[in-house]
């Protein structure tokens, strides 16, 4: 008896959990190691440095709307890619930075470029791949932003040794290299290596229009589904996006200043 190969999706869930961990370790966690630095190099504010974080924390709240709107039209290993490299693009500008405007403006590119690798586009993918498995796959993928917290230890000392400028530059070709690899080895669905939903092949007696719809549930809506147009159009829609800007800005808050010195 020859022994199968592990499923596809496993190998999905430990792209996107790197890709989730990296974005914790850089924008959300790491972003504190940062505040001394700019500091002694510009002698800007604690408060001015804070704006940043403050655009952060509304930006990926307002932005996960365009980001569905985009997985649900354009394939989510181009989002991956194009997103990691724009972020990317961001960290190298900041490694250059001479002005708080550039900072501003070069850290809203690296936002912006993060929805690329945001809980909208990969919780959408894991659920291309896993039903059965749903709760354990998602629970994975979402520690990996926490788990990118244990890196912060790892920031501070590098910058004990070398520059922010080198950080932030190190960080730009990082996120370039893990988007790249990510999305050459992503698929957006099971069916494109030929698998379906937890690996588990329909029954030999099954008919083929029955192993077709398996095999490509993407073709059936979900019960209780709605398109973008319909989605906007609700109130409830608006008042979660609110209530999730509202929460980004409190943990933000926290999150940003705790390695503050007093």
């Amino acid at each position: 008896m020859t022994k199968s190969k592990m499923f596809y999706g496993w190998w999905i869930v430990v792209l996107v959990f790197v890709a989730y961990a990296f974005g914790g370790a850089t924008i959300w966690y790491g972003f504190t190691a940062f505040f001394d630095p700019l500091v002694e190099e510009f002698a800007w504010s604690y408060t001015a440095i804070s704006v940043a974080a403050s655009i952060r924390g509304a930006e990926f709240g307002l932005m996960d709307t365009v980001t569905g709107f985009l997985v649900d039209r354009f394939s989510i290993r181009k989002i991956i890619f194009a997103g990691s490299a724009v972020m990317g693009i961001g960290w190298l500008i900041l490694s250059q930075v001479n002005s708080l405007g550039v900072f501003y403006a070069s850290f809203m590119i690296v936002c912006i470029g993060a929805s690329g690798i945001s809980g909208v586009v990969l919780f959408t993918l894991v659920t291309r791949w896993f039903h059965k498995r749903l709760g354990l796959v998602i629970g994975i993928t979402a520690s990996g932003v926490c788990v990118g917290g244990f890196a912060v230890p790892a920031i501070v000392s590098l910058l004990d040794v070398i520059s922010f400028r080198s950080v932030f530059f190190i960080f730009g070709v990082t996120a370039i290299i893990i988007g790249a690899i990510t999305a050459y080895f992503v698929r957006d669905w099971p069916k494109d290596v030929g698998s379906v939903p937890d690996g588990i092949i329909p029954p030999a007696g099954k008919s083929m229009a029955e192993k077709g719809k398996e095999a490509a549930p993407e073709e059936a809506s979900p019960k209780g589904a709605l398109r973008f147009r319909e989605a906007i159009s609700k109130p409830a829609f608006w008042i979660i996006t609110y209530v999730y800007v509202a929460a980004l800005f409190s943990w933000v808050t926290v999150v940003t200043h705790i390695l503050r010195r007093p």
